[in-house]
């Protein structure tokens, strides 16, 4: 969340640029439609909906519901597919998914430890075995070389745990690490103590608001993964994993106000929750005190999310989870910013494709929602 990063065919040894200036287009942000407001019925039961989207259609994973819905880009549904259970394409724990270099869907089920691959119709096409110490992933991406990179939560054989991201072959070993950010270590023998799971929850939450891997790719030239930092930066890795350049933007940071710490911390905890095992550890009074006593930045993360659009990327920048409101710049495959505009609503998750932006979160009336957006006049 605080850091971004681009990836340039480039040769040569690191580059580190100058400061952009403030010459990017200034762009409208538009809304186009959204999935499960109720005109089109509550579809989702989990904010852990994630999309991804092709030119002519928006698939969405609602974990839930142990399912993946297949929408027209107008917003049609349809048809779904997927089933709770542990045979070939059934679903217990999925948590993300990317679409490979085949136009094949990859979904990552972590409590199975299982990536299962489909055709865009549905059909289950084969399995491979994840790591038994990833407990979580996010912003699942492959490579034009078919590799995949993404960011975990990691655990070792002491149970202690970091953020990773690493770069993935085809059977999902890892080819090189990137970036890691291990947390405090933690005393499992006194897991039987409220105190413990206090001291645990405040760890995530001051973790997470200081920022963690974040990464995207773009169309052939390679991946763009992320880092934290406390300016706003850009580090650019090649196909073979190698950092070859570094760019920075200009960057005002915005104040972190106690009801979106308490809101951005919540959001963590509900997350959390959602596992089977740490849920009955983690109840709301846990919450409350873990909450109130971690040290948090006087800041917004500067950067909340970044978006591979095939022909650029965008970066949500200063976003405020209370008013769901933040910036958003549009990079072009040089990491040059060519535009920028305000963008208001969710931010769950996020996933892009050209000029469209495909948001998850909760709406006015607290129900799960995809919006769809438009970038009007993207100069990409």
């Amino acid at each position: 969340m605080v850091f971004l990063t681009l990836f340039l065919v480039l040769c040569g040894d690191l580059v580190e640029n100058e400061l952009q200036p403030k010459q990017a287009k200034s762009i409208e942000i538009i809304h186009e439609f959204t999935l499960g407001d109720g005109s089109k019925e509550d579809l989702f039961f989990s904010e852990a909906v994630t999309t991804v989207a092709t030119d002519t259609h928006i698939f969405a994973l609602d974990p839930a519901n142990f399912r993946v819905i297949i929408f027209d880009v107008q917003g049609q549904m349809l048809k779904e597919f997927g089933k709770q259970g542990q045979g070939p394409g059934e679903f217990q724990g999925a948590i993300a998914m990317a679409m490979d270099t085949q136009g094949n869907l990859a979904i990552f089920d972590t409590l199975q430890k299982r990536l299962s691959f489909f055709d865009m119709d549905g059909n289950h096409l084969r399995d491979t075995k994840l790591d038994s110490g990833i407990q979580h992933i996010s912003t699942p991406y492959f490579l034009p070389n078919g590799q995949a990179v993404f960011m975990s939560v990691r655990t070792d054989a002491q149970f202690q745990m970091t953020y990773d991201l690493s770069v993935y072959d085809s059977e999902m070993s890892v080819v090189k690490q990137l970036q890691s950010q291990p947390l405090p270590p933690s005393d499992w023998s006194q897991a039987g103590e409220p105190s413990f799971w206090v001291d645990f929850l405040k760890n995530q939450f001051e973790a997470i608001t200081a920022g963690f891997p974040l990464t995207a790719t773009l169309g052939q030239t390679g991946l763009y993964a992320a880092g934290t930092s406390s300016a706003y930066h850009v580090d650019i890795y090649s196909h073979s994993s190698e950092k070859v350049i570094r760019f920075n933007k200009k960057f005002q940071p915005k104040g972190f106000s106690q009801d979106a710490q308490y809101q951005y911390c919540e959001s963590v905890w509900e997350d959390l929750t959602a596992n089977a095992f740490l849920a009955p550890n983690l109840p709301r009074p846990v919450f409350e005190k873990a909450q109130s006593q971690a040290n948090l930045p006087d800041f917004l993360p500067p950067v909340f999310a970044m978006v591979n659009l095939g022909n650029g990327l965008a970066v949500f920048t200063n976003y405020d989870v209370v008013g769901q409101k933040g910036t958003v710049d549009y990079f072009d495959s040089n990491g040059v910013c060519k535009a920028t505009g305000a963008y208001s609503g969710p931010l769950k998750s996020v996933f892009g494709h050209k000029d469209k932006i495909y948001s998850v979160g909760l709406n006015e009336e607290d129900t799960i929602v995809i919006k769809a957006y438009r970038a009007k006049g993207l100069p990409l």
